[in-house]
């Protein structure tokens, strides 16, 4: 156990200083694209809207103040309870993670909302593209913490709820 100890540690001292620029919210913002595009009359006005990307299914973007409070409440109770408390990373979860790692138990979840929202944001970071790996994590920890140094938790929370698959 030790040995596997000195190895993640070792592993993630070299790994800190990989952490790459985030995108900002507003090219985030600006690249996304709805599903649907809009049928217009000859004085602008929407008669239908028509499904284009039969790929993905997303609305239009929505801000973060057009959201229900209840459903932002749901989410952190669920997703991330400790959002406004830390700043991307929950240290506690990826301790408690790492000890069950390394006790040989089943691995519990210590993304954080941010973190997910990294994998989002850039599909190397996601484990559906190649699995999990302790270097994925660590890389996720860091794309987390660059997020929270140029982003808002209100930009975070907005960027998730519109990229999340539903």
């Amino acid at each position: 156990m030790l040995r596997r100890l000195f190895f993640v540690s070792l592993w993630l001292l070299m790994a800190v200083a990989h952490a790459s620029q985030p995108p900002t919210f507003s090219q985030i913002q600006q690249q996304w694209q709805s599903s649907y595009g809009r049928v217009l009359d000859r004085h602008g006005q929407v008669l239908a809207y028509q499904r284009l990307n039969k790929q993905q299914h997303r609305f239009e973007w929505t801000p973060l103040d057009e959201v229900s409070p209840a459903l932002i409440d749901a989410l952190l109770f669920v997703e991330d309870r400790d959002f406004y408390r830390h700043h991307g990373v929950d240290w506690g979860a990826v301790s408690r993670s790492a000890v069950s790692y390394l006790t040989g138990q089943k691995a519990r979840g210590a993304s954080t909302l941010t973190m997910q929202l990294t994998a989002m944001l850039d599909p190397k970071l996601s484990w559906q593209t190649g699995g999990r790996s302790l270097k994925r994590k660590w890389q996720q920890l860091q794309a987390a913490r660059q997020l929270e140094k140029t982003w808002t938790k209100a930009q975070i929370l907005e960027a998730y709820l519109n990229l999340m698959v539903w």
